[in-house]
């Protein structure tokens, strides 16, 4: 199973843990082994919570009467109290036999699935509980839901008649071929030998082929997503692109939808044809489809402006996340040096949409709230700090072409946190074409240097990519006057404590590369003034 919600168990206990997995293992399977070990698991917990609260608590009792003498305690948390009897009784059923309407000795009777996922989340606060009392500070994780089926049951479902199956098989196939490339993956990062990595290929090949197959003939949407998922993963197996082609042709013939109109833009872009690809994604994003509306977002944000604001508006519509992210970040993308406050229009859009954006809980709003606190904008309180801290977060989740990394550097920069602005001064200066943006390039080169030459000052020099002095070469190269005055301003420096002390200008060093554009720093200040 790939799902465990008891991992943060085994440090704790590593004996309940395991009772755990045990129990999650048999999921949808065996209804009397997986009450077995939940029976054992609740005996170990309710020995787990004595000692953590010195209760004296025999072996030799029932677990009725743990639980009993558990409850009886001041320190006994009663919300859970109803949950634990409960659990008692179903994983009595586990162990008792028991008689049927006519009087004949029987087994328990299966649990159903959602009840085996009840018993379970109810261990799992059982646990939690424990846990927040040994450490308080711990961040407990998420319940994440189990998958739909025990892959025992999975693979006798993917291999069975498909006449009368169906559907089932289809989509079994499709999981069971999910499965295997998590296990690919997971035997990847473990270096496991080429032997291995091969059968486990040749078998998601063997389950997609056979899905795509059956496809054919049972119209499955839900597979039909699931495959174009896995057809995407170049690294793990060859999909047969065509048979995938005809299944979805055959799909929109029957049922067109938006749906499939941007699985086929991904087929299509997986076959490198871009052109009817964007008229796939076109398509499926105006009948308001979130995904096809993310892709085209992605490849015109730095493309066409045009086009960009044009998806945007339809993505805002919609309210695709992704464009919510966008447009705020859009009206803040020169705000870190921007003289102006932003108008009024602009500020009540922002605060609409940040709202919105609290509440569908996108990631990245912590990049909008960074830029809020440092302009002291709608009820943040101005604090560089705080949103330098906010920026460097979360800038990373924001499209490059809106500047997230050049207004983190420089909000960074104005609060003089210089070695958190050149982390991420390298992806500011790629965010900076060589051609439109050839003044911000520069200007941002010699605050790089700055940062730079201000660190060795201080006595705590970091490492960049690039020496003080590549980088105030290429922004004086560019035309940046700052550079060339600061330059200029050093070789005369130098050239008068030499005359002081002396010597000779040559005798003490001054680099060619200095004077040359020293040199051209008086040239172009010359020519302005008589301009």
């Amino acid at each position: 199973m790939s799902v465990h919600n008891f991992e943060f168990v085994r440090s704790q206990h590593p004996a309940l843990a395991q009772l755990l997995f045990d129990a999650e293992r048999f999921l949808g399977d065996d209804s009397c082994c997986f009450l077995l070990k939940v029976r054992l698991a609740l005996e170990l917990w309710c020995h787990d919570f004595a000692d953590l609260h010195g209760i004296a608590l025999p072996l030799e009792t029932k677990l009725v009467e743990k639980l009993e003498l558990l409850s009886s305690q001041k320190v006994f948390p009663q919300d859970l109290l109803e949950q634990l009897m409960q659990l008692r009784q179903h994983a009595n059923q586990a162990v008792h036999i028991q008689q049927d309407m006519r009087g004949r000795h029987i087994t328990m009777q299966p649990l159903e699935r959602a009840q085996q996922i009840a018993i379970l989340k109810c261990l799992f606060e059982l646990v939690c509980y424990t846990k927040r009392y040994q450490q308080p500070e711990f961040e407990l994780p998420l319940w994440q839901v189990y998958s739909k089926q025990n892959l025992r049951l999975l693979l006798e479902t993917a291999m069975g008649d498909t006449e009368t199956q169906g559907e089932a098989s289809v989509a079994a196939c499709v999981q069971v071929s999910r499965t295997l490339l998590q296990s690919f993956a997971t035997a990847k990062a473990a270096k496991a030998s080429v032997g291995q990595l091969a059968l486990l290929t040749a078998d998601i090949q063997y389950w997609l082929q056979r899905g795509l197959r059956l496809g054919l003939q049972h119209a499955n949407l839900d597979a039909l997503h699931l495959l174009t998922d896995l057809a995407f993963a170049k690294a793990h197996a060859d999909i047969d692109l065509n048979l995938l082609a005809d299944w979805l042709k055959q799909y929109q013939r029957a049922q067109p939808t938006a749906a499939l109109d941007y699985l086929a833009g991904q087929l299509l872009e997986r076959q490198n044809q871009l052109e009817k690809a964007l008229q796939s994604y076109d398509k499926a994003a105006k009948a308001g489809h979130c995904g096809a509306i993310k892709r085209l977002l992605e490849y015109w944000g730095s493309r066409c402006q045009q086009r960009l604001q044009q998806y945007l508006q339809l993505g805002l519509q919609y309210n695709e996340p992704n464009a919510l992210l966008l447009s705020m970040a859009m009206l803040l993308v020169d705000a870190s040096k921007a003289d102006v406050a932003l108008p009024s229009t602009a500020l009540k859009t922002l605060k609409v949409q940040l709202v919105k954006a609290r509440g569908m809980s996108i990631a990245g709003v912590g990049y909008i709230e960074g830029m809020c606190h440092h302009l002291g904008i709608l009820g943040y309180t101005q604090d560089d700090a705080l949103a330098g801290t906010l920026l460097l977060d979360n800038f990373h989740k924001v499209p490059a072409y809106c500047k997230s990394a050049l207004n983190t550097f420089y909000v960074l920069f104005g609060a003089e946190q210089f070695h958190s602005a050149l982390k991420v001064a390298p992806k500011a200066l790629a965010q900076l074409d060589e051609t439109a943006h050839r003044a911000t390039l520069a200007e941002l080169e010699f605050d790089i240097a700055l940062s730079l030459l201000k660190l060795h000052e201080q006595k705590t020099p970091a490492e960049f990519f690039r020496t003080p002095r590549e980088l105030l070469q290429s922004a004086a190269k560019r035309g940046y006057a700052k550079a060339h005055l600061y330059i200029s301003s050093n070789a005369q420096q130098l050239c008068r404590n030499s005359q002081r002390a002396g010597r000779r200008t040559v005798n003490i060093g001054v680099p060619s590369w200095a004077t040359k554009l020293a040199c051209r720093g008086a040239q172009v200040s010359a020519e302005a003034a008589r301009n």
